[in-house]
């Protein structure tokens, strides 16, 4: 059998969750909590996907070629150097904003500004899709699983 991109990237996808949750056992309950809650479902549907496209392959059926279609070759070059950056520069705002303000209070930020600005979306969309970050993030990673924020630079400034 032939290990395909789809395949490569499961395993070490699975490898991943799996290191996670292995490394994540000695450490306190809210924190551990936080890692498994993520590691423990990726690791069952990273198995679950490999263990479907190996069924796949013994019984004669084509495998999924998620990873092999081709790209679209219409776009030009400069266009895709455009969205490239632009994406780049999303993410590198989202960075600054996390170091600058801190993570609870950019996230939700983030959020209401890429959907208002990058996506055109609606105002109400973006404000509530916003709000929904911050009852997500505050109302569990901080009141219910308390975990640790680091202060953003802005806040060790001012003395919060």
């Amino acid at each position: 059998m032939k290990l395909r991109t789809g395949h490569a990237l499961t395993i070490l996808a699975g490898a991943l969750f799996a290191f996670a949750i292995a490394s994540s056992q000695d450490w306190p309950l809210g924190t551990r909590l936080f890692a498994q809650s993520i590691a423990v479902p990726g690791l069952i549907l990273s198995v679950l996907n490999f263990t479907q496209e190996m069924l796949r392959f013994a019984s004669g059926e084509p495998l999924s070629a998620s990873f092999d279609v081709p790209m679209e070759k219409t776009i030009p070059a400069p266009v895709l150097r455009y969205r490239t950056l632009n994406v780049f520069g999303w993410i590198l705002g989202l960075f600054l904003m996390i170091w600058l303000i801190n993570f609870k209070f950019s996230i939700p930020l983030f959020t209401f500004l890429y959907l208002k600005f990058e996506a055109r979306e609606r105002f109400l969309s973006s404000f509530l899709l916003a709000g929904l970050m911050i009852a997500l993030i505050i109302g569990i990673f901080d009141f219910v699983v308390h975990v640790p924020w680091p202060k953003g630079l802005v806040e060790r400034w001012l003395g919060f």
